[in-house]
Parts: structure tokens; C-alpha cells; sequence
């Protein structure tokens, strides 16, 4: 009976709260109606609860459940989740310092070492070609599979084998601690044909990796070198870029354009502040910006602010999220809270919506893995076939002869039975086919030269 006074005595106390006190109109606000609750009901379990009470697992658990409450990107952070959460965008961290990229021949190859790495030591070179990681052969697999087989040592150390030429080097690697680089250039000429190779000397693709603590100082040197060495116009590589830290976003959208606003943002419901950009000139005659499903957050930022300057986006729509996090250390880890929005400069919201490409590459569905080839399926077989390089006649659900006889090149080449039947077998046989063109040609990068270059 005690208890069940106790508990009828708090739910009193809560309403109370919000009617009247002594008589008199007492509004609490609803902040201090929560308080109340959650420290009423804290009171109950310690007076009541039948059993043993892990408060540290009680405090985590209210604060998963507070946060959740919010929205989907506002959340409670224990210490390990925390760690891992910055670990992308930190100025340093644990890495072998080694940028992989797979060419044209399949082969993957080393990009670039970082100083200090244990690759260096090792005698490593970019052009050299990855054979195998802790002993199992790395042929046919993509770079973050062989990545991931590289990574596969608790100890962070990995046996690998690389050829220069007939040269066969043995590396032992192991992860040190370096700087987390997010700012990668590369030259473009050998993505082009030969008569368009001249046109290639004053372009670059800049790749931004995350959006870190150190980015915008890396930017800033690396538009500096950019310039030094006369180059007038850059691909800018946002794909896969999830983003990280909004006042290193801002700082960047300020070094790529000129005077005039870069970027809007909506905090405490209706406190609106614009940010804006001071150099006289762009560093850059033009900029190109290729985007993914999962650029994201800050790289959002830097496409809104590049798209309403004048620049061409390339790929596909954006992910979409323009709220902004702040982050607060509390009990067990920390927290993010969403306390703004970012629009466009012109006032664009990005939010849920994305950056919608202007010259959009798709890429198709896998086929489903059902008995027959009807409909949607048609669909998806022919922009498979078209994305491979194959000829099909037009884009809709019409099986027709041009794409069966496209059907029957694609599985002569993969040697199949040369008919123009499709089942279950040789839609695993086409979505290999798909994936492996995929990895091994870039279909956007060569859309945005297509657009720099066309004659």
C-alpha cells in the first residue's frame, strides 16, 4: 500500500505542475515539467524497485532513450561509439599509409604513401601492384576487399607482396600513427585519349576524403601548390564524402568562390546567419563537383555552395542532410544534438531533399533472382546491358531484339550458351558483370571529362 501511495503521490506531483499551485496560476514550462518526471520516476525505482539497481547502466540507458526522441541524427554516445565516430575526421590516426586505386587491367595498385609509414620503409612506390595481403592473393578483388584482408590482423601488421615489373617486394607493414590525410590530387591525362591530352594540362581532380579538423589547411596548401603549378580548372571529388565538422566546411566553401554569400544556417528555431566569402577571385577558372547517394553533411555543404556559384555537379542526387550536430562530453561519452539547418546561398533547403546532380549518371539496380524476366526486370536488364557498354533499344519493359541480341553478346562474352534467355543463372552471371564494370570504370569521372573536354 505504501508503494502504491508513493507512486499515485508522484504522478500527482507531475500534473500538479502544470494546473495550479496554493491557489494560484502556476505555469511550469514544459522543460521543467520533464525534469520533474524523469527525476520522479528516478526516485520511484530507488524507493521501489524490486531488485539490484546498475545506476551507470540506468543513467545510459534514459540518455540512448532522451535522444532518440529527437531525431534521426541526434544521439547518445558512449565512450567507445564516441571514439570511433571521430576517428575519420581526426588530424591523426592508426594507418599502414598506403592510397590504393584498381585500373583499367584490374590490377590494384599503390596511389600514394604518406610519410612515415611503414610502407616507406618497406621500399614501396606508387605504380607498385598489390599480389596479396597475409598470404591470400588479392586477384579479382576490389580494393576494400583487399583493404579489409589487409586490416584482417588484431596485431595492426600485414605481410604483403607486391611486383614492380618482374621485381617481387615482401613487405612487412604495420599501422602507425600519421596524419589522417583527406586531400588527395591527381593528374587526369590518363583517363583521356591522346588528342585530348593537351587540353588536360590545366586540370586536376582534387578528392576530399572527410571533412576534418586539418582539411581546410590542407585545401588551403593544396589550392595554393594548384596554382603555383598554373592549374586553372579542377574536378572536385565529393563521392562518399559523409562529412565532419561544419566550421572546416565553411571554411573551405570560402577559398573556392569568390565575394558573395556561401552558405545560410537556421539555429534556435529563427535566428538565420549568412556567411560570406572575402577574396576578390575565384582560385579557379571552373570547377567541376562529382557527388554520390552518399555525399553528405559538410561535402553537401561545399556542392550547395559550388552549385549556386556556377558549378557543374555530376553523378548522382545527394544524401540529404543539412542539420548540424553539435557535440556536448556528459556522463559515459558524449552526445550530438541537432541545433541548426543549412541552406543553399540563394536559400535552397538540402535537408531530406539532396542536391539533385545536373548532369545525373546512373546506376542500375542488381537484377532480383526471380523465375521469370518480366517488367521492371526488363527495365533493369537494359540499363545494366547500357551501363556495360551493350546496345539496347528503348529504355522501357520491351524485351526487344536489339537487347536480346545485346543479351546474347554478354553471355557469349562470359561463356555462356549464346541464346537470348535470361533466368536466374544468367542474372547472377549479368550482376557480376555489372559489379565487375563497376569497380574497374568510373563512370562519372568520365562524364565530367566528357563535359570539360567534348569537342
Amino acid at each position: 500500500m505504501k508503494g502504491v501511495l508513493k507512486k499515485i503521490s508522484a504522478t500527482m506531483l507531475a500534473i500538479s505542475l502544470v494546473i495550479s499551485f496554493a491557489g494560484e496560476a502556476f505555469a511550469y514550462s514544459d522543460v521543467e515539467l520533464a525534469e520533474a518526471i524523469l527525476a520522479s520516476a528516478i526516485e520511484t525505482i530507488a524507493a521501489d524497485y524490486n531488485g539490484e539497481i546498475d545506476y551507470d547502466r540506468l543513467v545510459k540507458s534514459a540518455l540512448y532513450g532522451i535522444f532518440s526522441g529527437l531525431d534521426e541524427h541526434s544521439a547518445y554516445l558512449p565512450e567507445e561509439d564516441f571514439e570511433e565516430f571521430v576517428s575519420g575526421i581526426k588530424p591523426s590516426r592508426l594507418l599502414y599509409g598506403i592510397l590504393f586505386h584498381k585500373g583499367n587491367d584490374g590490377k590494384i595498385r599503390i596511389r600514394q604513401i604518406y610519410e612515415g609509414s611503414s610502407a616507406i620503409d618497406a621500399g614501396l612506390m606508387a605504380g607498385d601492384v598489390l599480389v596479396s595481403a597475409n598470404g591470400i592473393s588479392v586477384e579479382g578483388m576490389s580494393v576494400s576487399k583487399a583493404i579489409a584482408e589487409m586490416n584482417k590482423n588484431t596485431s595492426n601488421k600485414a605481410d604483403a607482396i607486391f611486383m614492380r615489373d618482374e621485381l617481387e617486394i615482401k613487405a612487412a607493414l604495420e599501422k602507425r600513427e600519421l596524419a589522417n590525410k583527406t586531400v588527395f590530387v591527381y593528374g587526369i591525362e590518363d583517363m583521356l585519349e591522346q588528342r585530348q591530352k593537351e587540353k588536360a594540362a590545366d586540370v586536376r581532380i582534387v578528392q576530399i576524403g572527410a571533412v576534418g579538423e586539418n582539411t581546410a589547411d590542407e585545401m588551403k596548401m593544396t589550392i595554393e601548390d594548384l596554382k603555383n603549378q598554373g592549374v586553372k580548372r579542377i574536378i572536385l571529388d565529393l563521392r562518399g564524402n559523409e562529412g565532419g565538422y561544419f566550421d572546416v566546411g565553411i571554411d573551405i566553401c570560402k577559398m573556392l568562390v569568390s565575394r558573395g554569400a556561401v552558405l545560410s544556417k537556421v539555429e534556435g528555431g529563427d535566428r538565420i546567419l549568412t556567411y560570406y566569402s572575402a577574396q576578390e577571385k575565384a582560385p579557379f577558372d571552373e570547377i567541376v563537383v562529382l557527388t554520390d547517394g552518399n555525399t553528405a553533411s559538410a561535402a553537401e555543404m561545399i556542392t550547395a555552395c559550388l552549385k549556386d556559384r556556377g558549378s557543374k555537379i555530376i553523378g548522382q542526387q545527394t544524401y540529404g542532410k543539412a542539420s548540424i550536430q553539435s557535440v556536448y562530453e556528459t556522463y559515459g561519452g558524449a552526445f550530438k544534438l541537432t541545433t541548426g539547418e543549412y541552406f543553399s546561398p540563394s536559400g535552397t533547403r538540402i535537408n531530406k531533399v539532396g542536391i539533385v546532380p545536373d548532369i545525373y549518371v546512373e546506376f542500375p539496380d542488381f537484377l532480383g533472382y526471380t523465375l521469370e524476366t518480366t517488367g521492371e526486370d526488363i527495365l533493369q536488364l537494359k540499363k545494366i546491358l547500357s551501363y556495360c557498354g551493350y546496345e539496347i533499344g528503348s529504355l522501357d519493359e520491351t524485351y526487344d531484339e536489339l537487347t536480346k541480341a545485346s543479351v546474347v553478346k554478354a553471355k557469349t562474352a562470359m561463356g555462356m550458351e549464346a541464346t537470348d534467355k535470361v533466368d536466374i543463372y544468367v542474372k547472377d552471371a549479368i550482376n557480376n558483370m555489372y559489379f565487375e564494370t563497376f569497380e574497374n570504370e568510373d563512370k562519372v569521372l568520365d562524364a565530367a571529362c566528357k563535359y570539360l573536354f567534348m569537342e
